[in-house]
């Protein structure tokens, strides 16, 4: 049962991402895509026409706090979309840093990773 908190705080448009499972192996075959475990923070990005919402796993519309992402959902053709990724802030080395994430409430050094399928 979801807590009527829980339901005032999604944001029209929530779509709530699919959980991770454990597993003792990677499944295998034509239809299974993997992807890297990024240290970020998971986002459903949406656009429909010209607004873009940034959705949390827990329903947040964090939009405002990467206006990289937003601008680059902003910019392309189709007009709207749903893409599943993990917002990402990286180190000069190339690894993810979830600490500068984290302690940056808007950042524009933030970048999404979404697999296409």
């Amino acid at each position: 049962m979801v807590s009527r908190k829980n339901t005032s705080r999604r944001s029209s448009g929530f779509v709530e991402p699919c959980r991770l499972s454990k597993a003792a192996r990677p499944p295998s075959g034509p239809l299974w895509v993997h992807e890297i475990k990024h240290d970020g923070f998971r986002l459903m990005v949406r656009r429909e026409g010209s607004r873009v919402r940034c959705y949390t796993k827990g329903g947040y519309d964090w939009a405002d706090r990467f206006p990289a992402i937003v601008e680059a959902a902003s910019r392309r053709k189709a007009s709207s979309f749903l893409i599943d990724g993990e917002a990402v802030i990286c180190r000069d080395d190339g690894l993810s840093d979830f600490n500068a994430l984290r302690s940056r409430p808007r950042d524009h050094d933030a970048i999404l990773f979404a697999d296409r399928a």
